[in-house]
């Protein structure tokens, strides 16, 4: 799994090459992609931000799927778990599009048709059908997450979850965080069922305090970000046969990327950077 980490990190973009691209014009953008695993994106034309979004996603996964292919079994599992948060976000977004529309029958139809693990969703159809919010649905796409994630993680040896304490705490905090706020907007008793610190809790709360919904979310998942982020970048030196190196690696390729699209939906429509795909509930 070494040589895999290394090859995924030695792709990462300097940030001199970061401020070169922000710098430049759509032409010099596509060039100085051109020797980068971004060159099919920069090379392409695409019609719609979700269109480039999905390139770029496409580009990363793929990146994230050929290092776990050389991980050790646990790991592998781990680290599988963790790459679920891509169909989580996208399960999110349908749903919460489906549930807009007037069709019960086709909504259900579709949640009866999703496979393991999210088949488990159908359970809150009821809840769904007599409040009409897409957020029942939603939170038990993040659900169904983290406990794949909590169950791989508690079977990596002690040593592995040590080195990966410092995303996963701070993600099960947050969840708890985000959870506990998106229920009492929607006035819902939500028992996570997860535990996680109360230190780390209090520190997205406070830092999201005096914010309204749905800005205290975007304050809260900025902070995560940051979080999760730096972590990843401690890891640089660490020992690249456990999963942290691994999903360091994935973190710091999707932070890129998702700076990488902004700096392309800015320059091919006009659409600041800020303005990326929203995360629904």
């Amino acid at each position: 799994m070494a040589s895999a980490v290394s090859a995924l990190r030695s792709t990462l973009l300097s940030q001199a090459a970061l401020d070169d691209l922000r710098k430049s014009d759509m032409a010099g953008v596509r060039s100085l992609l051109e020797n980068t695993p971004y060159r099919d994106v920069a090379r392409a034309n695409p019609r719609s931000a979700d269109q480039l979004y999905a390139m770029v996603k496409k580009s990363v996964v793929e990146a994230e799927t050929r290092v776990i292919s050389y991980a050790p079994k646990r790991a592998r599992v781990y680290l599988s778990s963790y790459l679920m948060h891509w169909n989580a976000e996208e399960l999110k977004r349908e749903l919460a599009l489906r549930a807009t529309s007037a069709d019960l029958s086709a909504l259900r139809s579709y949640v009866e048709s999703l496979p393991s693990p999210w088949s488990v969703v159908k359970g809150s159809l009821e809840a769904f059908e007599k409040s009409h919010d897409p957020v029942d649905l939603t939170l038990e796409v993040d659900r169904v997450y983290i406990d794949h994630l909590i169950s791989s993680f508690n079977a990596l040896a002690d040593c592995e979850r040590y080195e990966l304490s410092g995303f996963v705490f701070p993600t099960l905090a947050w969840y708890t965080v985000k959870t506990q706020v998106i229920g009492e907007r929607y006035g819902k008793q939500i028992e996570t069922r997860v535990a996680s610190s109360k230190e780390l809790q209090e520190s997205f709360l406070s830092a999201m305090e005096q914010k309204g919904y749905p800005e205290s979310l975007t304050v809260g998942e900025d902070m995560y970000a940051r979080l999760t982020l730096e972590w990843a970048r401690n890891q640089a030196h660490r020992n690249q046969f456990s999963p942290a190196p691994a999903q360091a690696a994935f973190i710091l390729k999707e932070a890129e990327a998702k700076e990488v699209s902004g700096m392309l939906l800015e320059k091919l429509y006009g659409v600041s950077s800020k303005a990326q795909r929203p995360k629904p509930a």
